[in-house]
């Protein structure tokens, strides 16, 4: 998401908004994956040296009812950042994720192709890796304000997600991206711009649109966009911040190969969490805690044609998430 800096000095103060507007990305061509899920805050001389963060998160989603068969599941995830500085108007990041999405099934199964009295499929895997660039415009190219900033951004990467017991090499996909980047005083920064990836099944390109801010209406109330989504942020004081937010997430899984009629084809995952919670934060460490929401799911099967041949809902169900980031 687009991130407020903070840092004082121009030139650093406008390349840690480059970096923050990259970390908005989604991972293009694979669906509605969002880079970061968080929200960064600048430093002054932050990009002076090089940065580097870690976070570990955890999401529990209670049992939801998709008719047949009840799913609960648990969604741990880790994530590795190194923001490089190359000059006072340009720099890089390398960033590396992995997902697990662990089920705990309980009915008999009607997902097409899974065997009688089995899980309707197995549990999920992600992984992607990236590097992207930042370039700042010359402070003195404006075209709106005499206080904004432009910069142009890029990123390309590979990432897989595939069912246990499939082949991750037939889930690997490229992506990449390109886009404007957009600062105005303290208060707002834009990116406009394209995203570029591969299809799961066909590998034909995919092309998708990219809008992203971060809107700071005061200095206690933020609201950004957040992936296919939006958060809202109350600033109570320097240590706690109250959010609440909602997002659509999509993802395509390689499947393991399911038999006549299916083969080897994908199986869609859309999530949508929608809660409130807060964020305490001290030194280096931040910890965020979404203490109330629901989850609705969606599940999509595609044979190896890509033909849809199975589809599942189920309502609202509870979940709780813990995040913790530790910066330097």
């Amino acid at each position: 998401m687009l991130v407020r800096c903070l840092a004082s000095a121009t030139g650093v103060r406008g390349l840690a908004v480059g970096f923050a507007l990259l970390a908005a990305w989604p991972a293009a061509g694979q669906e509605t994956r969002d880079s970061d899920f968080t929200e960064l805050e600048r430093q002054p001389g932050l990009l002076e040296h090089v940065r580097m963060r870690g976070t570990a998160y955890n999401r529990f989603v209670g049992p939801a009812d998709f008719g047949a068969f009840e799913a609960s599941s648990n969604q741990p995830e880790a994530r590795v950042r190194i923001d490089v500085p190359v000059a006072e108007n340009a720099g890089f990041r390398l960033q590396g994720t992995g997902r697990m999405i662990l089920y705990d099934f309980t009915g008999t199964s009607s997902l097409a192709g899974a065997p009688p009295g089995e899980a309707p499929f197995r549990d999920l895997y992600s992984w992607d890796t990236r590097i992207q660039g930042v370039y700042l415009l010359d402070e003195e190219f404006t075209l709106i304000s005499e206080d904004e900033r432009w910069a142009l951004l890029a990123q390309a990467g590979a990432g897989a997600d595939w069912e246990e017991s499939s082949n991750m090499a037939e889930a690997l996909r490229p992506n990449g991206g390109v886009a404007i980047g957009y600062r105005w005083s303290n208060r707002l920064e834009l990116a406009v711009g394209l995203t570029l990836g591969q299809d799961l099944l066909d590998g034909g390109l995919n092309v998708g649109p990219l809008i992203e801010f971060d809107w700071r209406i005061t200095n206690h109330w933020t609201v950004r966009s957040y992936g296919l989504g939006l958060q809202v942020e109350r600033r109570i004081n320097e240590a706690w911040t109250l959010f609440a937010q909602g997002r659509l997430e999509g993802r395509s899984f390689r499947l393991a190969d399911r038999g006549a009629g299916i083969g080897k084809g994908a199986l869609h995952l859309d999530q949508l969490p929608v809660g409130i919670g807060a964020q305490w934060k001290t030194g280096h460490l931040r910890v965020r805690a979404l203490i109330g929401g629901m989850f609705l799911q969606k599940i999509e099967l595609e044979d190896d044609n890509g033909d849809r041949v199975d589809r599942e809902r189920a309502p609202p169900s509870p979940y709780v998430t813990l995040r913790f980031d530790l910066r330097n």
